[in-house]
């Protein structure tokens, strides 16, 4: 009896997709960044499981499967969005951070397979239902990029910023002019404020024209 019991259960699990221990997500992405096995998954800064295999697919894209802890599955629903970003807890490492547009929501099946986001990406999503949530993102997200940025070279600074304003630039002309509006408000001042910060760096070496492409991507954000 407590045999069949036992089976019943495990089958039902099946069924259902639960699983005792770790869930398995695979996550799409275009480009991982630098990402590599054994890196963290982390959810509200904190260390919710790691980076199980990365898979190139022959679509040109690659697939990263990920083991949550089973104390997060509850999280793991249909408003569960997962980004590459550096691991807040090491700078020097890649981690995947899994980000809850909305509390609740269908739970995501053990094995499931869905598309990765970019941070614009998630912020578009999060403006669009609740403008309060996305602008505290994306301050959230400000803080963290500035934090990185202090950290680098003044060359590889250029190549993250003109990076992260082409990145922009392309989900900006795919939202509508009221989010435009909204984004642009907020992260025009946070870049011209880097972008400033830089310009005084590279003139201390007479490198003050480099700062020019970044000027120029700006001003093309500016007016999409």
């Amino acid at each position: 009896m407590l045999k069949r019991l036992i089976i019943a259960i495990i089958t039902g699990a099946a069924l259902t997709g639960f699983t005792f221990g770790p869930a398995v997500i695979h996550v799409r992405f275009n480009s991982i960044d630098g990402l590599v096995a054994e890196d963290g998954v982390v959810f509200d800064g904190a260390a919710i499981g790691k980076v199980q295999t990365i898979k190139y697919v022959h679509d040109g894209t690659f697939l990263v499967s990920l083991s949550i802890e089973k104390d997060f599955r509850d999280f793991l629903t249909e408003h569960a969005r997962f980004t590459i970003t550096v691991d807040p807890r090491d700078n020097s490492r890649k981690a995947v951070e899994m980000i809850l547009i909305h509390m609740g929501g269908a739970p995501l099946k053990n094995g499931s397979s869905l598309d990765g986001s970019s941070t614009y990406q998630v912020l578009l999503e999060m403006l669009q239902d609740d403008a309060r949530d996305g602008v505290e993102y994306l301050r959230k997200e400000y803080q963290r990029f500035s934090r990185e940025l202090k950290s680098l070279s003044e060359n590889e600074k250029v190549r993250e910023l003109l990076d992260q304003m082409a990145r922009l630039e392309k989900e900006l002309k795919q939202a509508s002019r009221e989010i435009r509006d909204k984004i642009t408000s907020e992260i025009i001042p946070m870049l011209e404020k880097e972008i400033e910060e830089l310009r005084k760096e590279l003139k201390a070496l007479g490198r003050e024209k480099e700062v020019e492409p970044l000027e120029k991507e700006l001003d093309k954000i500016k007016y999409i």
